[in-house]
């Protein structure tokens, strides 16, 4: 997880899904609450492409 690009984007969307999916099998996760923007320092352009990019590739994971 810590390749990134220059924008500071995590650019491995395959590996958060991977771990999420471990952490559910593995431990019975059901729930998970995402925090976009921690400290309030991502500029708005970037927080909005960061959630974007989660709801279209990590999170249909994990849809029931």
């Amino acid at each position: 997880m810590n390749a990134r690009s220059s924008d500071d984007t995590l650019i491995d969307r395959s590996n958060y899904r991977k771990r999420l999916g471990t952490a559910r099998d593995d431990f019975g996760v059901g729930h998970i609450l995402t925090w976009f923007n921690a400290g309030g320092q991502v500029p708005n352009d970037q927080l909005q492409r960061s959630m974007r990019l989660w709801m279209d590739e990590v999170a249909p994971a994990f849809a029931e």
